[in-house]
Protein backbone atom coordinates (compact mmCIF):
# COMPACT_ATOMS: atom_id res chain seq x y z
CA UNK A 1 0.00 0.00 0.00
CA UNK A 2 2.95 2.30 1.10
CA UNK A 3 4.81 1.54 -2.42
CA UNK A 4 1.59 2.36 -4.41
CA UNK A 5 0.66 5.43 -2.62
CA UNK A 6 4.65 6.91 -3.26
CA UNK A 7 3.90 5.33 -7.21
CA UNK A 8 0.72 7.91 -7.46
CA UNK A 9 2.71 10.48 -5.64
CA UNK A 10 5.61 10.27 -8.20
CA UNK A 11 3.16 9.84 -11.06
CA UNK A 12 1.66 12.81 -9.69
CA UNK A 13 4.79 14.56 -9.66
CA UNK A 14 5.72 13.91 -13.17
CA UNK A 15 2.46 15.21 -14.28
CA UNK A 16 3.39 18.38 -12.63
CA UNK A 17 5.81 18.89 -14.66
CA UNK A 18 4.46 18.22 -18.05
CA UNK A 19 1.82 20.48 -16.60
CA UNK A 20 4.21 22.96 -15.87
CA UNK A 21 3.34 25.88 -17.93
CA UNK A 22 -0.38 25.82 -17.18
CA UNK A 23 -2.08 28.18 -14.30
CA UNK A 24 -1.18 26.88 -10.84
CA UNK A 25 -4.54 25.85 -9.56
CA UNK A 26 -7.03 25.06 -12.61
CA UNK A 27 -9.66 24.16 -10.88
CA UNK A 28 -12.46 21.86 -12.35
CA UNK A 29 -15.27 19.68 -11.08
CA UNK A 30 -15.16 15.77 -11.78
CA UNK A 31 -16.89 12.93 -10.50
CA UNK A 32 -16.28 9.31 -10.13
CA UNK A 33 -18.35 6.47 -12.50
CA UNK A 34 -20.21 4.89 -9.66
CA UNK A 35 -21.41 8.20 -8.79
CA UNK A 36 -20.71 8.04 -5.12
CA UNK A 37 -18.70 11.73 -4.69
CA UNK A 38 -17.67 14.80 -7.31
CA UNK A 39 -14.70 16.64 -6.56
CA UNK A 40 -12.73 19.60 -7.35
CA UNK A 41 -9.54 19.00 -8.45
CA UNK A 42 -6.89 21.82 -9.17
CA UNK A 43 -5.81 19.94 -12.19
CA UNK A 44 -7.08 17.13 -14.84
CA UNK A 45 -6.82 14.15 -12.55
CA UNK A 46 -5.49 10.65 -13.31
CA UNK A 47 -6.75 7.19 -12.12
CA UNK A 48 -4.86 4.41 -11.11
CA UNK A 49 -6.51 1.15 -9.47
CA UNK A 50 -4.01 -1.24 -7.33
CA UNK A 51 -4.82 -4.74 -5.41
CA UNK A 52 -3.20 -4.57 -2.32
CA UNK A 53 -3.54 -6.49 0.87
CA UNK A 54 -4.56 -4.06 4.33
CA UNK A 55 -5.94 -5.27 7.73
CA UNK A 56 -5.82 -9.22 5.76
CA UNK A 57 -7.97 -8.37 3.20
CA UNK A 58 -6.93 -7.80 -0.48
CA UNK A 59 -8.44 -5.12 -1.99
CA UNK A 60 -8.79 -2.52 -5.16
CA UNK A 61 -7.99 1.12 -3.94
CA UNK A 62 -9.11 3.40 -7.02
CA UNK A 63 -7.71 6.93 -6.43
CA UNK A 64 -8.24 9.42 -8.68
CA UNK A 65 -5.23 12.20 -8.52
CA UNK A 66 -3.56 15.45 -9.51
CA UNK A 67 -0.80 17.89 -8.49
CA UNK A 68 -0.57 21.59 -8.82
CA UNK A 69 1.91 23.50 -7.83
CA UNK A 70 3.80 20.53 -6.39
CA UNK A 71 0.55 19.86 -3.96
CA UNK A 72 -0.93 16.47 -4.21
CA UNK A 73 -5.12 15.59 -4.39
CA UNK A 74 -6.56 12.92 -3.80
CA UNK A 75 -9.87 10.72 -3.68
CA UNK A 76 -9.43 6.95 -3.01
CA UNK A 77 -12.28 4.24 -2.98
CA UNK A 78 -12.20 0.84 -1.64
CA UNK A 79 -14.98 -1.00 -2.80
CA UNK A 80 -15.73 -3.61 0.37
CA UNK A 81 -17.83 -6.86 0.31
CA UNK A 82 -20.55 -7.52 3.31
CA UNK A 83 -17.81 -9.72 5.01
CA UNK A 84 -15.37 -6.99 4.83
CA UNK A 85 -17.17 -4.27 5.66
CA UNK A 86 -17.04 -5.72 9.06
CA UNK A 87 -13.52 -4.98 9.19
CA UNK A 88 -13.81 -0.98 7.61
CA UNK A 89 -12.91 0.40 10.78
CA UNK A 90 -9.27 -1.69 10.93
CA UNK A 91 -9.40 -0.73 6.92
CA UNK A 92 -9.58 3.13 7.96
CA UNK A 93 -7.03 3.05 10.48
CA UNK A 94 -4.42 1.11 8.30
CA UNK A 95 -5.33 4.10 5.48
CA UNK A 96 -4.97 6.49 8.01
CA UNK A 97 -1.33 5.32 8.99
CA UNK A 98 -0.60 4.56 5.58
CA UNK A 99 -0.81 8.42 4.50
CA UNK A 100 0.76 9.59 7.54
CA UNK A 101 3.79 7.58 6.77
CA UNK A 102 4.37 8.97 3.56
CA UNK A 103 5.35 11.89 4.96
CA UNK A 104 6.93 10.63 7.76
CA UNK A 105 5.03 12.59 10.30
CA UNK A 106 6.09 13.91 13.00
CA UNK A 107 3.44 15.08 14.44
CA UNK A 108 -0.32 14.13 13.48
CA UNK A 109 -3.86 15.23 15.05
CA UNK A 110 -7.01 12.91 13.96
CA UNK A 111 -10.79 14.34 14.91
CA UNK A 112 -13.76 13.56 14.50
CA UNK A 113 -16.00 15.60 11.84
CA UNK A 114 -19.61 15.60 10.91
CA UNK A 115 -19.82 16.95 7.35
CA UNK A 116 -23.35 16.86 5.74
CA UNK A 117 -24.64 15.12 8.39
CA UNK A 118 -21.78 11.97 7.99
CA UNK A 119 -19.25 11.28 10.97
CA UNK A 120 -15.92 11.74 9.08
CA UNK A 121 -12.20 11.16 10.97
CA UNK A 122 -9.74 14.19 10.19
CA UNK A 123 -6.25 13.56 10.24
CA UNK A 124 -3.67 16.82 10.18
CA UNK A 125 -0.33 15.55 9.87
CA UNK A 126 3.11 17.40 9.41
CA UNK A 127 6.39 15.59 8.31
CA UNK A 128 8.76 16.08 5.26
CA UNK A 129 8.67 14.89 1.69
CA UNK A 130 11.74 14.13 -0.10
CA UNK A 131 15.39 15.99 0.49
CA UNK A 132 13.68 16.57 4.19
CA UNK A 133 11.34 19.20 2.49
CA UNK A 134 8.73 20.47 5.61
CA UNK A 135 5.03 18.59 4.60
CA UNK A 136 1.47 19.00 5.61
CA UNK A 137 -1.30 16.19 4.80
CA UNK A 138 -4.66 17.04 5.46
CA UNK A 139 -6.97 13.81 5.04
CA UNK A 140 -10.68 12.73 5.78
CA UNK A 141 -11.52 9.16 6.23
CA UNK A 142 -15.56 7.63 5.88
CA UNK A 143 -17.00 4.55 6.15
CA UNK A 144 -19.78 3.48 3.35
CA UNK A 145 -21.57 1.29 2.87
CA UNK A 146 -19.51 -0.97 0.81
CA UNK A 147 -16.96 1.08 0.52
CA UNK A 148 -14.11 3.79 2.50
CA UNK A 149 -13.45 7.00 1.03
CA UNK A 150 -10.56 8.97 1.44
CA UNK A 151 -9.83 12.46 0.74
CA UNK A 152 -6.22 13.73 0.80
CA UNK A 153 -4.25 17.22 0.68
CA UNK A 154 -0.35 16.70 0.66
CA UNK A 155 2.03 18.80 -0.21
CA UNK A 156 5.03 21.27 1.07
CA UNK A 157 4.26 23.60 3.87
CA UNK A 158 4.54 26.70 1.99
CA UNK A 159 2.36 25.69 -0.92
CA UNK A 160 -0.30 23.44 0.86
CA UNK A 161 -1.99 26.84 2.34
CA UNK A 162 -4.74 26.66 4.57
CA UNK A 163 -6.73 28.66 1.66
CA UNK A 164 -6.27 25.65 -0.93
CA UNK A 165 -7.06 23.09 1.56
CA UNK A 166 -10.19 25.13 2.18
CA UNK A 167 -10.53 25.13 -1.59
CA UNK A 168 -10.25 21.71 -1.91
CA UNK A 169 -12.02 19.99 0.57
CA UNK A 170 -15.39 22.40 0.02
CA UNK A 171 -15.06 21.36 -3.11
CA UNK A 172 -15.43 17.45 -2.32
CA UNK A 173 -19.68 16.09 -2.20
CA UNK A 174 -20.87 13.37 -1.45
CA UNK A 175 -24.05 12.48 -4.44
CA UNK A 176 -24.83 8.78 -2.74
CA UNK A 177 -23.68 6.26 -0.08
CA UNK A 178 -24.41 3.14 -2.34
CA UNK A 179 -21.62 1.40 -3.59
Amino acid sequence: MLLFLRKCLLLAACFALVSACTPAFDWRKVGDAAGTYSATFPAKPVEATREFVIAGETLNLTLHSATAQGAFFAVGTLPLTAEQQAKAPEILKALQAAMTNNIAATQSKEQQVVIAGRQWTQVRAEGSLGKGKPAVMLGRFVVLPGKVLEVIALGEQGVMSEEVMDAWFSGFKLERDAP
